[in-house]
């Protein structure tokens, strides 16, 4: 799970990254899952995802429980004490408002963020009614 930042109306900003990992995976799982995540390992899905093909600055990996809970219509995630969301409700229109998400371009369902509360140095902030996108996905080693 990451956790960012990024400013468009700056030039050249860099995107500034926090990754969480599984505490359940093992420290092999683990390392690789960062792998994965900050593109270390390419592939043409990686590639284009704009914390990976623009400037960043990594802040840390850190490791902690990662709870995903069908709750309503989605879902509730909780990533240790460091974020906590909340998208029960789908969005009630037909329009599009994925962006940047990971697996996008997969089937999901547009959600309603009715809460997403992130406490993870250097990022504070509190978010309701934004988007949200559930989807399907799987990682696997070639």
């Amino acid at each position: 799970m990451l956790t960012v930042r990024y400013h468009d109306d700056e030039p050249g900003s860099p995107w500034t990254i926090v990754l969480h990992v599984d505490a359940d995976a093992s420290e092999e799982q683990r390392a690789a899952l960062a792998d994965v995540f900050l593109g270390r390992l390419g592939g043409p899905h990686v590639g284009v995802l704009p914390w990976v093909r623009k400037a960043r600055r990594l802040v840390d990996v850190r490791v902690d429980t990662i709870e995903l809970t069908p709750e309503g219509d989605g879902y509730r995630l909780d990533v240790g004490d460091a974020v906590r969301l909340r998208a029960t409700q789908p969005v009630e229109s037909e329009a599009v408002v994925r962006c940047g998400i990971p697996g996008y371009d997969q089937p999901g369902r547009e959600l309603v963020a009715e809460e997403l509360k992130v406490s993870d140095d250097p990022f504070a902030w509190e978010f309701n009614g934004n988007c949200a996108f559930a989807s399907r996905f799987a990682y696997a080693s070639a």
